[in-house]
């Protein structure tokens, strides 16, 4: 499908008014096994008009380029109600997991743990992003071999 021919869908279908692109997913985020390049595994939303982004701040993860890449994309973008899309930064975790990958729940936020020296400091920055809920951290390795992370696997739908 085009990109017209997908906002054409979601408006049809979903009554969506306004489709943000983003110009990429996760580095990693390619092969047989892959998404290439689901959003959920680089964004979440916080609330109207704010986001959370994968926008790795070491220039050595290989989600750095690709990250500052969609926050640029976000620059001039506008929600549905034409205000500015306010953009949180997420550390990056292990190249096929992202914090921005979590499952959000009524009291929790479920989210991918890998190993990663940064596993800490991205549950804190969930942790200030959505105070009024725990984060739990749960094992990725074995989601993330099928593809995906605790929000590809759950597709919740927000009341």
């Amino acid at each position: 499908m085009t990109k017209d021919e997908i906002e054409r869908g979601l408006h049809e279908y979903l009554g969506v008014d306004t489709v943000v692109w983003l110009p990429y997913g996760m580095a990693g985020d390619v092969g047989p096994v892959a998404t290439d390049g689901h959003v959920d595994g680089v964004a979440t939303y916080l609330e109207p008009g704010r986001i959370a982004l994968l926008v790795p701040d070491d220039p050595n993860d290989e989600d750095h380029d690709f990250g500052e890449a969609n926050l640029a994309a976000l620059g001039d973008a506008v929600d549905a109600h034409g205000r500015p899309i306010e953009v949180e930064r997420l550390v990056g975790a292990d190249g096929r997991n992202a914090y921005a990958n979590c499952y959000i729940a009524n009291g929790i936020v479920v989210a991918p743990m890998t190993g990663a020296e940064t596993d800490e400091r991205g549950v804190a920055q969930l942790g200030k992003l959505f105070p009024d809920r725990e984060v739990i951290g749960v094992p990725a390795a074995t989601i993330a071999f099928g593809g995906g992370g605790p929000h590809c696997i759950t597709q919740q739908v927000p009341a």
